[in-house]
């Protein structure tokens, strides 16, 4: 028994220390670290996705203090003339088929015959329930467009919002839009109203 717990103890001394290689073998710590590895290829990226931004302005939204007025439209032409000056922009709010005539015989533009034919459908008839806005507006570019997108009554003031499409390849020759935007007049303040279009 004497030589037995020497033994024991030598055996123990030698053991433990062995016992404690083992926990710490590299492999292990090698296995783990894998797997962090791994878990972290899994993982989620947390940055926020990127945003983009539309390449053109947009025109403000209309805010509670607005009220859209419903419109359509009755023709819109262009007639290919060129106006220096004021004639180049105009707007005008018509409630007569007298108001439109001096409107038409006002114009500057030396093509202003071809929107002529359609003016015949705004008689007395049409003047008794509705307004005439017309809009002229001179592009540098015959590829571009226009498109009303809103009519806008605010504190008893109208605005007309258009937005100019412009084509990535423009041509060089001048356009110049007349655009009849038809209003009902019950839709509309009463006496003289003032307005204006904003192009974007």
């Amino acid at each position: 028994m004497k030589r037995f717990l020497p033994c024991a103890l030598l055996a123990a001394f030698f053991i433990l220390p062995a016992c404690g290689s083992i926990a710490d073998d590299p492999s292990d710590t090698a296995a783990e670290t894998i797997r962090a590895e791994e878990n972290t290829a899994d993982a989620v990226p947390t940055a926020p996705f990127p945003t983009t931004t539309m390449p053109y302005d947009l025109p403000p939204a209309p805010v509670p203090s607005q009220d859209t007025v419903a419109f359509g439209i009755g023709f819109q032409i262009n007639t290919h003339g060129y106006v220096e000056g004021e004639g180049a922009q105009r707007e005008a709010l018509l409630y007569s088929r007298q108001a439109l005539a001096v409107f038409y015989e006002s114009d500057p533009d030396s093509n202003k015959h071809l929107y002529q034919p359609s003016l015949t459908k705004y008689d007395d008839a049409f003047f008794r329930d509705k307004a005439l806005l017309l809009l002229v507006k001179q592009e540098p570019s015959d590829s571009n467009t226009l498109e009303v997108h809103d009519v806008i009554l605010e504190s008893g003031r109208m605005e007309a919002r258009v937005a100019r499409v412009a084509q990535e390849a423009g041509t060089m020759d001048m356009a110049r839009w007349v655009i009849a935007v038809e209003l009902n007049k019950n839709a509309l303040p009463e006496g003289d109203i003032p307005f204006s279009a904003v192009y974007y």
